[in-house]
């Protein structure tokens, strides 16, 4: 394969981890505080959440062995941190496959009628029955996904285009959401599980691996960006959690077909991608039977959807802020160790910025305080 090819196959890879479900919540949260503030966020978080995707990648190019992030938290943080770090990734998991179950009910009850309850539990049926047999094209259908995105990003973007000067920039902003829409930016930009993949990919060719995160993290930014702002000028402030079900209202029956097939795929694939990877860790890594693992993974958000917590906004925001905070704090003090006690020299280093690491850090147990009294409350 060329040394081209790779690249863009890298590249693909952590823009089709990272363009996911989340994709669908950012408008309505942007929507909530205000398109400026929420534009900033976009920005802020993107860049955030880039230096940390660099952090990792350049953590394990100073490591001779191959290590994914728990490995490397527990070589550098110390032995038991592994844990803490396989808990948020498990607890994260869960709220992703609960907020996936949510949408898809939500997608489909806009596209077929009825109870999207109902819908949400068919779909889990089906999906847990293709979980328990495994998945090895899961991770084809997330390349050909990205393309998907672009296309009906590009669509939707060109049929609104006419709207975009009716966006309000500063005239309706309200900073009561404003960590909600944190939470859910942050769980829309994670991608740190496919450094590794994008680390194998180009192992030939390590010198592009930064080139590889950084182009990806742009990527999904300007995605991001274009899609927000489309949709928020397009539904004229009706504003739907999951964002393609309030496109129909505007754009007409073409929109609700196109853009909700989209939400489906991608909410669907996401579902199985993160199912089968929590699996993963339940049957690799803490050595759970296959049967129980599968079970674990199946059951629990499901158990979580029959209580009634079904707010797909709200779960995205916790999700990120607990999951994406805790997994952040543990990359970041993890690399600063990995600075001085890595086994080799890697193929790039970012400067060391004490005030960078210390923002991060700051950023991230703020969220996480946040989310716990959110729940708490």
């Amino acid at each position: 394969m060329s040394k081209s090819l790779n690249f863009w196959e890298a590249v693909a890879t952590l823009v089709g981890t990272i363009i996911g479900a989340g994709i669908l919540g950012i408008p309505f949260a942007v929507h909530k505080v205000g398109f400026g503030v929420g534009l900033f966020f976009l920005f802020i978080l993107g860049i955030a959440v880039m230096f940390v995707h660099l952090m990792v990648g350049e953590m394990m190019l100073r490591n001779k062995e191959d290590h994914q992030i728990a490995g490397c938290v527990k070589k550098y943080v110390g032995h038991g941190w592994q844990y803490v770090e396989y808990l948020a990734m498990i607890v994260g998991n869960y709220g992703a496959l609960l907020a996936y179950i949510i949408g898809i009910g939500a997608v489909l009850a806009a596209l077929w009628g009825g109870d999207a309850m109902w819908h949400s539990i068919i779909f889990w049926l089906v999906g847990a029955i293709v979980l328990y047999f495994g998945l090895k094209w899961v991770k084809v259908i997330e390349l050909i996904m990205v393309l998907g995105v672009f296309a009906v990003v590009l669509i939707i973007s060109g049929a609104g285009a006419s709207s975009l000067s009716q966006i309000s920039w500063f005239n309706d902003i309200d900073f009561h959401n404003i960590l909600l829409l944190y939470g859910v930016v942050l769980f829309a930009y994670a991608g740190t599980g496919a450094i590794f993949s994008v680390k194998r990919i180009l192992n030939e060719e390590r010198r592009l691996i930064k080139k590889a995160i950084v182009y990806a993290g742009l990527i999904a930014m300007v995605v991001y960006v274009l899609f927000t702002a489309t949709v928020l000028a397009v539904c004229n402030g009706n504003v739907t959690q999951v964002a393609t079900v309030g496109l129909g209202s505007t754009l007409g029956k073409w929109a609700i077909i196109a853009g909700n097939l989209f939400a489906f795929f991608t909410l669907s694939t996401s579902f199985l991608s993160v199912g089968l990877g929590l699996k993963q860790i339940f049957e690799y890594d803490i050595k759970i039977n296959r049967k129980t693992a599968w079970l674990l993974v199946a059951i629990v958000p499901f158990l979580l959807f029959l209580s009634g917590i079904r707010d797909f906004i709200t779960i995205l925001g916790i999700v990120g802020s607990l999951s994406f905070g805790a997994s952040g704090i543990l990359i970041v003090t993890a690399y600063r160790r990995a600075k001085k006690l890595g086994d080799q020299r890697p193929v790039y280093a970012l400067s060391r910025s004490a005030l960078m690491e210390i923002s991060l850090l700051i950023m991230f147990s703020a969220g996480i305080v946040y989310a716990i009294w959110d729940m708490v409350r």
